[in-house]
């Protein structure tokens, strides 16, 4: 029982407890938990058909819901696109769906059951690792599972076709695959077919795209990989016309278009639309496409999001490309699109002209690479800012110009152009340029593995660079400027210092020099065919096509692998290559001639092959089997080989093979080292100049072989076994065999030739070499040291007249008959001497020799007969200055006669070389210190061809005509780089022409005749009467239609006049220049083109009304005007003749007078003709003191600068002192010359202009006593006049800011303003008043007032305001003024013991004054006080009897006890219940 009460005890203080609490929660708490029960009970059916799971969402779908109203009981909104749905089709759908996620997947191990189950439609997974053997249909639904294994489908397909195959990998590692070499899937079939991929990999490793769309048909990717292997493979997925391709998820890799659509009509998305305006990380890394390349600009291409490599092809306006791409594709981008790189990805976003990096017209791009490839003929593209990407800026134009504009270009990539030009030439004929330049102010730059590049499309054109000033190249290695085929550049400095390797130059005919690539294209374009190395090159040079060419490599080195360094292997070609070196490191140096087949034997034969070297050093490293220095065919013809200094060194090798016939090869002094130096088997050689020879091989017999040559190892073999003529010509030299013969000879006797035969005239041997190889009259000496030598004559006497090759030579009496004899016996320093005419009746050629005059002989030493040509090289040909009635040289009949550099004719007594009816050539050389009593000093020439390209004539003299050249008859003169120079004539002091019997004609190119003397003779009263022409002097002898002096360029200038003493009298009319004569039967015509120096006159020697005329030809452009002069001179007689293309203003300025009152002035008819001109004399006002004298034209103003001015000495006026030129005017009038607008006066042929004094004006300052005023306060200026003069009067007028100031005619004036002020002040003296003078402007400004503030503040109820008072002068005034601030009210009452109210914390004002309500409130002692119910105002305290005004305690209690109670009953009526 007492665990009982205990229990009961325990319940009810458990129920109280209970009681109280529930009796404090609030009353809501329950209901809401009810609540939000009855809302969690939804029944499940009502998801069917939706996706959601909650019953407020259905609710609110329910409230929002139209019924369909095409088919009754549609679940679908009205409107709803498709078929319609009923709950019965749409609960079956979703059954459908649940069973298919829930049935087990098929098993499929082998190519069978693959087939089957694909057949089958439905799931299908494999179990094992398969391959196809054959091509598998998809017809119809298929989702195919990988699940981690390999299908290798080979060479086969999955073609899908009638059904939807959906490719998914469900293993853990996703290590499932699908690996082929043909389409892996193949949708070129029905069309209307989906392919989805969400996991697992498609892997192609052939040729063929991964994946092909075709029509109608779709490929959606989610996830996976799709990757091509093959790396040069082009697709990966090929989406061809009306195809679709979805790429939301997964990466496609590889292939040079990861995915390409074909045609306008396919489609392509690529990532999903980014949650916010741009892409995220993560969204960027959902998809990856390696590349999309567009066939078509209209294909529909919208990538989304993602990251793809790169778009490309086709890039069209409406392509939306939201994506990230890995690098960037500007160049690929129309111009209206701009590629921008942002934290290591590239964004595509619309252009704006801010961020445009180029222009061509007024059309920006974004991409400087896209610029340069829509770059067309005619345009210029130029740079707005820097561009730096990994693409080269590629232009394809024939005439195009980019403007870097100050800016630079940078190409990254490895091996990139900065710049990279080609023509689009199809045709040849074109030319075209283009142009890189820098018009901005700053250094541009292009920077790239190669900076520029340039290549011509056609090889028959060229397609030359121009690289402008202020550009600078960068390159990480050796090559900035690439120069393909047919492509060079304009030389300059700058761009000749950035072709490091290489690079010919090259001079076309207008003079402009530019550098290539290229040795053949340099040279052909070359005005002289002549190419000039300008660096060490790699490479060979080769001659392909019948052309004539030079290389001059400069002092370079050229360097070719194993193919030979020079090949000439084409008939009918020639190359000359000279001052150099060059090499073949592993192979022959020099082919010539050699048949194509490449080697001796070929069947397709070169004839008339030419090649000569010129101080070259040829290096072949070949073998002994096969490889030479140079070698030529034995069954070519023509074959010259010329080798002139340098040397050919083949360490393994013969050093030349030369077995043609009817050729000829030439060594002059080259030094040639081979295993055999040189191996003959035809031809005529001839080996001179102090030639080294050597043969270092070992020793092999000869062999009576009839192909190839054996290679005896010595220095030069003849193999005459061959039916062609062999003659060998050693002149001189050193010939040393190390382990051979020096000189030796197979001869076959069986052979059909008419000559074989060696023929020493000179040299020293290494062994004594065989008698019958010496030339007659020579024998080879013994020198002691082991080796022989030819012994030679030191001094040989030639008469062509009495003596005989038979003879000794050794002096006059035992004469040799031939020069060709002489030559031979003549060691190197001895001399000719010729004792009677020597006939040339052939050609020869004399080198380094020295022939006199015998001193007993006056005729005639050299006779060149018809045909005949002599070639003078290195040779003396002396007069010795006896009296000689012959030249040194008589040409006639089409002789001709070459004179080359080293050779002289000097100190005859006569002329030194006449030319009659024959040509005489001369490009090297000196014709000097030669006098004739007869015409021509120098040179004397009838009806003859001159070319004059090199050397010089000077110091030659004759009493007649022609101290240089004296030229009569018809024919040819050509002055293009000679030197004629200190000749003295009568007439034609450098050159007498004078054409008759047919046309003559002297042009003069290039060259010089300078410093040359015209001899003057004396009439009886002493006047000069004879002599004209110091330079030239050109005269028409009658029956010649054409007698012309064509000047094209060159230097005349320095030519004199004077007489026999020296003295030069002053006289008109010797022409110093050129004298020009004539007669009635015809005048000589000066032709003038080019830009030739032509310093002294260019006198006309003309008649009354007609004389010689100067016609002036296109491009004429002299170094300084030429001066022209006439013996008449008549008015009006036309003097020279000028092209339409030039104004009249510009052909009178070609010309100067010789006399100053005359002038050449245009007659309207494209010709000048002479004009007298007005004197127009400067005079004092006297009319007596004469200052100056002009000449000017009737109707010309007369120049400012022409007037006299005042001053000391000649020219100039001096004025009285205080008195200055007031103006001048004309003798008679009294009125002003205004030089602004007066003219000379026509029909006179004088005028005088008198001076007119004034009285200077004066000079004039003013200062202020302060240059500041404040307002209201003044300033004093003061004037201070002087004059040089005294006693003199001045007047003033004030002026402030340039207005006269009213009756201000002081010296002071005193000013209230500010102004900018200024006095003018007139001098008077006598009668004498001058002009007025200026002064210098003094400005005086205000000062203002200086005003300092104090503010006054507002209050509550006024306004505030501030006070500026002037600190100067005390004036002030009030301004900014503040509005009241208004009462600022206390939110705590204020009172006092019988109101309380609201008071003002800044003046105190009260409002709301109202009286207090009060009322008891008990204190905590017990006593109690009287307050305010208001404001809390408190009364004075008292005490109060307590009452019950507070009854909450009691009322609690009183709950409790009832609460108790209740509990009490409870529990009695339990225990009655128990």
């Amino acid at each position: 029982m007492k665990m009982k009460k205990r229990r009961h005890r325990n319940l009810l203080a458990l129920f109280l407890a209970a009681t109280l609490t529930l009796a404090s929660l609030p009353g809501t708490v329950m209901a809401e938990e009810i609540a939000a029960d009855a809302e969690n009970t939804v029944s499940t059916e009502s998801t069917v058909g939706t996706e959601s799971t909650s019953g407020t969402e259905n609710t609110s779908d329910t409230e929002s819901f139209t019924a369909c109203a095409k088919t009754e009981g549609c679940t679908l909104q009205d409107g709803h696109e498709g078929e319609c749905i009923t709950p019965e089709a749409e609960k079956k759908v979703v059954k459908e769906k649940r069973t298919a996620s829930t049935r087990a997947d098929v098993p499929v191990t082998d190519e069978a059951l693959l087939q089957a189950a694909i057949e089958a439609g439905g799931d299908v997974t494999l179990a094992g690792n398969i391959e196809l053997t054959k091509d598998v249909t998809v017809a119809g639904d298929v989702v195919l599972d990988l699940n981690g294994f390999v299908l290798t489908t080979g060479g086969y397909s999955l073609k899908v076709g009638g059904g939807d195959l959906t490719i998914r990998d469900s293993s853990a590692g996703q290590t499932g695959k699908i690996t082929g070499t043909d389409y892996i899937v193949d949708m070129n079939l029905s069309g209307g077919n989906t392919v989805t991929l969400e996991s697992g990999t498609l892997e192609g490793t052939g040729w063929m795209a991964v994946i092909r769309v075709a029509s109608g048909d779709s490929f959606y990717m989610s996830g996976g990989i799709v990757r091509q292997t093959q790396s040069n493979a082009t697709y990966v997925v090929m989406v061809n016309a009306g195809g679709t391709a979805n790429v939301t998820g997964g990466r496609i890799e590889g292939g040079i278009r990861g995915i390409s659509l074909a045609a306008a009509t396919s489609k392509l998305m690529v990532g999903n639309m980014p949650a916010e305006d741009s892409q995220t990380e993560e969204e960027a890394s959902a998809v990856y496409v390696s590349s999309v390349y567009a066939g078509n600009a209209a294909a529909a291409v919208v990538l989304n999001s993602g990251t793809v490599g790169k778009v490309f092809g086709n890039v069209g306006t409406d392509f939306v490309l939201n994506c990230w791409f890995a690098q960037d594709v500007s160049s690929y981008l129309p111009g209206s699109l701009v590629a921008e790189q942002i934290d290591g990805h590239w964004i595509v976003r619309a252009l704006t002209e801010e961020d445009a990096v180029a222009k061509i017209g007024d059309t920006l791009y974004g991409s400087l690479v896209k610029a340069a490839s829509e770059l067309k003929d005619g345009e210029t593209l130029t740079l707005l800012r820097d561009y730096e990407g990994s693409q080269s800026v590629a232009v394809s134009a024939d005439n195009a110009v980019i403007d870097l504009n100050g800016y630079s270009i940078t190409n990254t990539a490895e091996g990139g152009y900065g710049i990279n030009f080609s023509s689009t030439y199809s045709t040849s004929g074109a030319g075209g340029s283009v142009s890189v330049i820098n018009s901005g102010s700053g250094m541009s730059k292009i920077t790239a593995a190669t900076p520029l590049r340039v290549h011509s499309g056609n090889s028959q054109n060229l397609l030359p660079l121009t690289l402008g000033d202020n550009i600078e190249l960068e390159s990480a290695g050796d090559t900035y400027i690439e120069l393909g085929t047919s492509a060079c550049i304009e030389y300059s400095d700058a761009a000749a210092s950035y072709v490091k390797t290489g690079g010919f130059l090259s001079t076309s005919e207008d003079g402009g020099q530019y550098i290539y690539g290229s040795f053949v294209a340099a040279a052909e374009n070359d005005v002289n065919k002549t190419a000039v190395l300008l660096n060490d090159y790699q490479g060979g040079i080769a001659l392909s096509s019948s052309q004539e060419l030079t290389l001059d490599l400069n002092g370079h080195t050229v360097t070719s692998g194993s193919t030979s360094v020079i090949r000439v292997n084409t008939s009918d070609a020639s190359l000359t290559i000279k001052n150099g070196t060059m090499i073949t490191e592993n192979g022959t140096g020099a082919e010539v001639g050699l048949p194509d087949g490449g080697g001796i034997g070929g069947v397709v034969y070169h004839n008339n092959v030419t090649l000569n070297l010129e101080n070259v050093d040829l290096t072949a490293n070949g073998s002994a089997e096969g490889d030479y220095g140079i070698v030529c065919n034995g069954t070519s013809t023509g074959i010259n080989i010329s080798l002139k200094g340098g040397s050919v060194n083949v360490p393994n090798a013969i050093g030349i093979y030369f077995p043609p016939a009817d050729s000829t090869l030439t060594i002059d002094g080259t030094e040639i080292t081979g295993t055999t130096g040189v191996a003959i088997k035809g031809g005529d050689v001839t080996i001179k100049g102090g030639a080294k020879i050597s043969g270092t091989g070992e020793k092999n017999a000869p062999a009576g072989v009839n192909s190839g040559v054996t290679n005896t190892g010595d220095a030069v073999y003849v193999e005459g076994n061959y039916d062609r003529d062999i003659t060998v010509n050693i002149e001189s030299g050193t010939f040393t065999s190390t382990n051979s013969m020096a000189v030796q000879m197979l001869k076959d006797e069986s052979t059909t030739s008419d000559t074989e035969e060696i023929v020493i005239s000179g040299g020293t041997f290494s062994d004594e070499p065989a008698e019958e190889f010496i030339y007659s009259g020579l024998e080879a000496v013994d020198t002691g040291d082991g080796t022989f030598t030819i012994k030679k004559l030191t001094d040989v006497y030639v008469s062509g007249t009495g003596g005989n090759d038979i003879a000794s030579g050794a002096d006059s009496d035992n004469a040799v008959k031939t020069l060709e004899h002489a030559l031979k016996l003549v060691a190197d320093d001895g001399t000719i001497y010729i004792c009677g005419q020597v006939t040339l009746t052939s050609s020869l050629t004399v080198e380094g020799v020295r022939i006199e005059r015998e001193a007993d002989y006056a005729g005639t030493l050299i006779d060149v007969r018809t045909g005949a040509v002599l070639t003078l090289s290195d040779t003396t040909i002396d007069g010795k200055n006896v009296e000689a009635n012959g030249a040194l040289i008589y040409a006639n009949s089409g002789a001709t006669v070459n004179i080359q550099d080293g050779t002289k004719f000097i100190n005859n007594k006569n002329t030194a070389v006449m030319i009659m009816n024959a040509t005489l050539n001369m490009s090297g050389g000196v014709i000097s210190d030669n006098s004739s009593p007869n015409d021509g000093g120098a040179v004397y020439a009838y009806s003859s061809n001159l070319n004059l390209t090199g050397g010089e004539i000077k110091n030659n003299s004759t009493l007649i005509a022609g101290g240089g050249i004296c030229f009569l008859g018809a024919g040819t003169m050509t002055l293009d780089g000679t030197k004629i120079s200190g000749n003295e004539a009568v007439r034609g002091g450098g050159v007498y022409f004078e054409g008759m019997n047919g046309d003559a004609l002297f042009t003069m190119k290039s060259g010089e005749i300078s410093e040359n003397r015209l001899i003057l003779q004396y009439d009886e009263d002493g006047y000069p009467w004879m002599g004209d022409g110091a330079g030239i002097c050109a005269w028409y002898g009658g029956d010649s239609e054409d007698m012309t002096i064509d000047i094209q360029g060159g230097t005349i200038s320095g030519n004199t006049a004077s007489d026999l003493t020296g003295d030069e009298p002053d006289i008109t009319g010797a022409g110093t220049a050129i004298s020009l004569n004539g007669n009635n039967l015809g005048y000589t015509t000066l032709r003038l083109s080019g830009s030739p120096t032509i310093s002294g006159d260019v006198f006309l020697w003309d008649d009354e009304n007609q004389g010689p005329v100067i016609e002036v030809g296109e491009g004429f452009s002299p170094a300084a005007p030429v001066e022209v002069g006439a013996s008449w001179r008549s008015e009006g007689t036309v003097a020279v003749s000028y092209p339409s293309s030039l104004t009249a203003a510009e052909a009178e300025s070609l010309f100067v007078s010789q006399e100053e009152y005359m002038v050449l002035a245009d007659n309207g008819n494209n010709k000048l003709a002479w004009l007298e001109l007005v004197k127009v004399s400067f005079k004092a006002p006297d009319n007596r003191t004469i200052y100056r004298e002009i000449y000017l034209r009737p109707g010309a103003l007369i120049d400012s600068s022409l007037i006299p001015e005042e001053g000391e000495g000649e020219g100039h006026v001096t004025v009285p002192e205080g008195y200055e030129i007031l103006y001048w005017h004309r003798y008679g009038e009294t009125e002003a010359w205004d030089f602004t607008s007066d003219t000379v006066p026509e029909n006179i042929r004088s005028m005088t202009l008198l001076a007119s004094w004034g009285l200077k004006a004066p000079e004039v300052s003013v200062t202020a006593d302060k240059e500041s005023i404040h307002e209201g306060s003044e300033t004093v200026l003061a004037a201070e006049a002087s004059h040089v003069l005294s006693d003199l009067s001045y007047t003033y007028q004030w002026y402030k800011d340039g207005t006269a100031i009213p009756g201000e005619t002081g010296s002071r004036l005193t000013v209230y303003e500010a102004g900018s002020y200024t006095v003018k002040v007139t001098a008077q003296k006598g009668n004498d008043v001058s002009s007025e003078a200026e002064s210098a402007p003094v400005v005086i400004t205000a000062e203002g007032h200086t005003y300092v503030p104090a503010v006054t503040k507002p209050t509550c109820t006024e306004r505030g305001y501030t006070t500026y008072t002037c600190s100067v002068c005390g004036d002030s005034y009030v301004a900014d003024y503040t509005e009241p601030t208004g009462h600022s009210f206390s939110d705590k009452w204020s009172s006092d013991g019988k109101n309380h109210w609201y008071e003002c914390v800044n003046c105190g004002e009260k409002k709301d004054v109202t009286a207090h309500t009060f009322k008891w409130v008990k204190d905590k002692d017990g006593s109690r006080h009287e307050e305010c119910t208001v404001c809390g105002y408190e009364k004075t305290a008292a005490k109060a009897a307590q009452t019950g005004d507070d009854n909450r305690g009691l009322l609690l209690w009183l709950f409790v006890l009832a609460a108790s109670g209740i509990a009490v009953t409870g529990i009695a009526a339990y225990r009655r219940k128990r």
